[in-house]
């Protein structure tokens, strides 16, 4: 056989390509429905769905025996699958967190060296101060970025410093590189940040890491408000918080149960 002989497709894997194509127009889809857009018997997409959730490539709810996309992506999707499938997962545990805190909490991811806050837990207090979703905000300075900058070797981490612009917010901004490494080495070993009006004048935020399967940081959890309302009795419940509900989002990524835990 000629090596430039075109490749035999293989047709379970095309079918089961199919199917996830099949959703992307679609939340969830049952399993006629997957059938019916795939161009499959009903009995070849059972056995072909069967698998992916197997894979935790698709997931399926118990209770309206509906699927959906698996938290198995989330390591191999696009940035944009892999944002509403992390949102997915922290829903649930960040609402308990903001229930038992009683602050808001924020959840926030990388972006190009800058944080970007994802998610928004509204607790109780009613002088809250709000970060934009979606608009990225400095990394050095704030507790989740800290928090997420502890990934990376003192190395990486100046390199990536060195391409922001960093400048002082406060008169508390720490601005030399060499001591935010030594910061953020400190975050490291301790798990996580607490900042004290070096982004806003007067404001305290703490922050912790939620870690995939592997163990990487892929996002950061927190809480911020004015010091006089977050005082440092406040300090230890909420950390204990935020540690929990970390914890509850890496259970969902690891066992795929995310999609159960998350409030409707």
């Amino acid at each position: 056989m000629s090596d430039t002989a075109a490749p035999k497709p293989i047709n379970s894997v095309r079918r089961a390509v199919a199917i996830l194509k099949a959703f992307r127009h679609a939340e969830s889809l049952s399993l006629s429905e997957v059938a019916q857009q795939a161009g499959l018997h009903p009995s070849t997409a059972h056995h072909l769905v069967q698998t992916l959730v197997s894979e935790r490539l698709l997931d399926q709810d118990p209770i309206t025996r509906r699927y959906t996309y698996g938290l198995g992506l989330l390591g191999i999707a696009t940035p944009a699958v892999r944002a509403g499938l992390l949102t997915r997962a922290l829903r649930g545990p960040m609402a308990a967190c903001a229930a038992a805190c009683g602050f808001d909490v924020w959840a926030a991811v990388l972006q190009s060296g800058r944080v970007a806050y994802v998610l928004r837990a509204g607790g109780r207090n009613p002088h809250r101060y709000s970060q934009p979703r979606h608009l990225l905000q400095p990394a050095y300075c704030v507790s989740p970025g800290r928090v997420l900058l502890s990934a990376y070797d003192p190395d990486q981490l100046r390199d990536i410093l060195r391409h922001q612009t960093i400048r002082h917010y406060t008169d508390r901004t720490v601005t030399d590189i060499d001591a935010l490494v030594r910061i953020i080495g400190r975050v490291r070993a301790a798990g996580y940040a607490e900042i004290l009006g070096e982004h806003i004048e007067g404001a305290r935020d703490i922050a912790v890491p939620v870690r995939d399967d592997e163990g990487e940081i892929i996002a950061a959890l927190s809480v911020g408000e004015l010091a006089t309302d977050f005082t440092d009795d406040h300090l230890p419940f909420i950390l204990a918080a935020l540690r929990r509900a970390a914890a509850a989002v890496e259970a969902a990524l690891t066992s795929g149960e995310a999609g159960r835990m998350a409030p409707p």
